[in-house]
């Protein structure tokens, strides 16, 4: 073998190497990773079942703001089935988990995009999604989903979950709905 070639070698070899050093971050992290099928798989395991599906990324300064919403609401309703999957890549995986932590959202089901090419995972998710994001899936037990891109109004989603929800199943609601700011 010559120089080059086992130069080529040692860089393949080290971008496998970074890639699942990345993955290992991740999944270490709690995040599964969310790749060809993972919608579907979410979306089918609930079947029935109302939940939220929220995307987000750690650039997108409104996202932070609907954790912080979507934390509240888990604490005043623990029942509540709640996705959340960012849209940043694996190798992020500590700043996902810190934010996720500091918005009481550690304990959600999480996911962390594992596509390099985040368009074909949009696509499965909505063929009209170019990225926008927050982005909220509101399913209810009927099948149905309500898609609302951009800030999630905090009345309209308390008033969904208390709408979607069995009695019993999620506690009523108590104390004062919203949010500070």
């Amino acid at each position: 073998m010559n120089r080059r070639n086992a130069r080529r070698l040692s860089l393949v070899f080290a971008a496998v190497l970074l890639v699942g050093l990345q993955a290992a971050f991740s999944w270490a992290a709690g995040l599964k990773p969310f790749d060809r099928g993972s919608y579907k798989e979410i979306v089918t395991a609930r079947s029935g079942k109302p939940f939220i599906l929220v995307f987000w990324s750690l650039t997108c300064p409104y996202c932070r703001e609907d954790l912080s919403l979507l934390g509240n609401l888990r604490r005043k309703y623990p029942g509540l089935d709640l996705v959340v999957v960012s849209t940043d890549s694996p190798g992020e995986a500590p700043a996902i988990a810190e934010v996720l932590r500091e918005h009481s959202l550690d304990g959600c089901e999480t996911w962390v995009f594992a596509d390099p090419f985040s368009e074909r995972l949009r696509a499965e998710v909505d063929l009209t999604w170019y990225g926008e994001l927050p982005r909220f899936h509101l399913s209810g037990g009927d099948g149905k989903t309500r898609v609302v891109i951009g800030r999630a109004d905090p009345g309209d989603l308390e008033a969904w979950i208390r709408a979607n929800t069995a009695p019993g199943k999620i506690p009523a609601a108590v104390g004062n709905s919203g949010r500070n700011g």
